[in-house]
């Protein structure tokens, strides 16, 4: 959790603060997402979700999904698409290389720096 959070960490360009305060967002929208619409989560109100489905699985599959599983497969779908191998099965060890942020962060920022795949994995985590 990041705590004391000063806005000159994100004006220095703090990435480890970055990073974890982006990943707080993240499991909170998904939490929130659960609780809110965990009833009524379907493939034809939220299309985009078939995206997380897999080939063999029924269309009501997220509806039974925890949010953390809908993350991970989230995770997942934004490695794949750039390519990776590594897959996420858990939200603790499997992220600390930073590599399944990189791969989000790559798909989803206008502002994603490629030279962060040339730094080793500490400065990365």
């Amino acid at each position: 959790m990041v705590v004391n959070l000063q806005p000159q960490f994100i004006i220095d360009k703090r990435e480890h603060i970055v990073l974890g305060l982006i990943w707080q967002i993240i499991r909170v929208t998904y939490l929130l997402l659960q609780i809110h619409i965990s009833n009524k989560l379907t493939l034809n109100q939220y299309p985009e979700l078939i995206l997380l489905k897999k080939p063999d699985e029924e269309d009501d599959i997220m509806k039974r999904l925890g949010y953390e599983e809908i993350l991970i497969r989230w995770i997942n779908y934004h490695i794949a698409k750039n390519g990776g191998e590594k897959k996420v099965v858990n939200l603790g060890k499997d992220l600390v290389d930073g590599n399944g942020y990189g791969h989000v962060l790559q798909n989803i920022s206008d502002h994603f720096d490629k030279t962060y795949w040339d730094q080793n994995q500490d400065r990365r985590s």
